[in-house]
């Protein structure tokens, strides 16, 4: 009986350990960012700084990378050109099935109008990662931007 060239048994014993994740349709083995949680105040007020709660889990079978969760005011709960950007947060490498959860200081520009607002949060806001998906990326909540008391 001739023996298996060692390269063979190599790409064989990768395709097995990887049936776990391809069988019975449970998807591709990757990153997957997603974002389970916000929490922002019920009133903001231009020209100050207010605190978003928010957490990003890696839902993937693999680790990610560092990357960035930006914080978006838009008059809707989709995120587009018209958009206000209103900063970024460091979420650090996460190993699969590991979260990432972070109070950070917002601030709203003096000129926003008051009105009824979405905050959205974006993970991977930049789009550094290769994700299986992007389409869970994104969590959006009602606030409402009150004029400043002079």
């Amino acid at each position: 009986m001739q023996a298996l060239h060692p390269s063979l048994v190599l790409r064989v014993g990768l395709a097995v350990s990887l049936l776990p994740h391809l069988a019975f349709g449970q998807g591709v083995v990757g990153v997957d960012l997603v974002q389970v949680q916000l929490i922002v105040p019920a009133k903001i007020t231009p020209g100050k700084t207010f605190l978003v709660s928010d957490e990003v889990e890696n839902t993937g079978d693999l680790p990610a990378i560092n990357s960035l969760t930006g914080f978006i005011l838009s008059a809707d709960d989709t995120v587009d050109e018209n958009d206000l950007r209103l900063g970024l947060r460091r979420v650090p490498a996460l190993r699969p099935q590991q979260s990432s959860s972070r109070q950070t200081p917002v601030p709203l520009p003096k000129d926003v109008e008051p009105g009824a607002y979405y905050l959205i949060v974006v993970a991977d806001a930049t789009g550094a990662l290769e994700e299986r998906t992007k389409d869970n990326n994104v969590r959006a909540t009602r606030t409402t931007v009150v004029a400043a008391k002079e």
